[in-house]
């Protein structure tokens, strides 16, 4: 194969990935040795795909004027066991009152505690009143906002994941997931395709009815394989984005996660295989 191109969209945005091979190798060039990685490189790595991972979760399943809700406690503060099963009950009695409605309930959760006063994140549907869901919950208050109008909502996960990032490897942590997801959420699959070389190496271009967001741009090579690429996001001009899903291609599973590298090799230093697909959305 030559260059690859992985294309997800997600709501009003497309992130894209463009993948080539290595470089060759000159007349009488040896091979360099395969790079094994540091384990804070693969967390900085592992924490950057997971980041890009929930911003397509929230892309896809959200848009303006569904919700953004922070749920804190007064008083004493609780425990981690407590506070996890003040969540639980909050998310059961606001599928029932969502269901009241006929509205089908969806939810991504995170919860943070690091340095600060124990609260959680949840970033759910619309369309029922902010008073009866506050109603719900009993142990304190809650802070919500409306998504805006963008369906863009990348730097809210990427704050969901840079705080619970702290937290969710521990041992007492109230999730051993950075995030969770209801089941109702939908992921959208991810397609790849063949393309010209130029496409990796020159400026990319927007396509019709959508504009690059220019900070998304990175050019690097992979740190297990050593092969060139070229990530970006695209972002629809228009309320209703003119793609709904990429026909071109062939489907293809959403890449592996390195958290259980990162747990197994905290001291060590150990080759593993990856894929280039296994880059696009950690």
């Amino acid at each position: 194969m030559g260059v690859m191109r992985y294309l997800t969209v997600a709501g009003n945005t497309i992130f894209v990935k463009v993948s080539g091979k290595r470089a060759k190798r000159a007349p009488g060039e040896t091979r360099s040795e395969r790079k094994n990685p540091t384990t804070e490189e693969v967390e900085k790595l592992n924490e950057k795909y997971a980041a890009q991972k929930l911003g397509i979760i929230i892309n896809h399943n959200f848009k303006n004027g569904d919700l953004h809700i922070v749920l804190t406690y007064a008083g004493k503060e609780p425990s981690k066991e407590d506070a996890k099963k003040h969540l639980e009950k909050f998310k059961r009695d606001l599928a029932k009152l969502y269901k009241k409605y006929g509205i089908i309930l969806k939810w991504v959760t995170a919860t943070e505690y690091e340095n600060k006063r124990i609260h959680h994140h949840m970033v759910c549907t619309g369309g029922v009143e902010i008073f009866e869901i506050a109603k719900l919950w009993k142990y304190g208050f809650i802070r919500p906002t409306y998504l805006d109008d963008t369906g863009d909502y990348r730097k809210l996960a990427n704050y969901l994941i840079k705080e619970t990032s702290k937290t969710f490897r521990k041992t007492d942590a109230v999730s051993k997931r950075r995030y969770n997801c209801s089941r109702s959420i939908e992921r959208p699959i991810t397609n790849k395709e063949e393309v010209s070389g130029r496409m990796l190496w020159n400026d990319p271009s927007p396509l019709k009815g959508y504009y690059i967001d220019q900070d998304s741009i990175y050019r690097g090579e992979q740190i297990f394989t050593g092969r060139p690429y070229l990530e970006y996001v695209m972002v629809s001009m228009e309320e209703e984005p003119r793609i709904k899903k990429w026909g071109r291609g062939k489907k293809i599973k959403q890449g592996i996660c390195f958290d259980g590298w990162l747990r197994k090799n905290r001291e060590k230093q150990i080759e593993i295989p990856i894929n280039e697909s296994d880059y696009l959305c950690c």
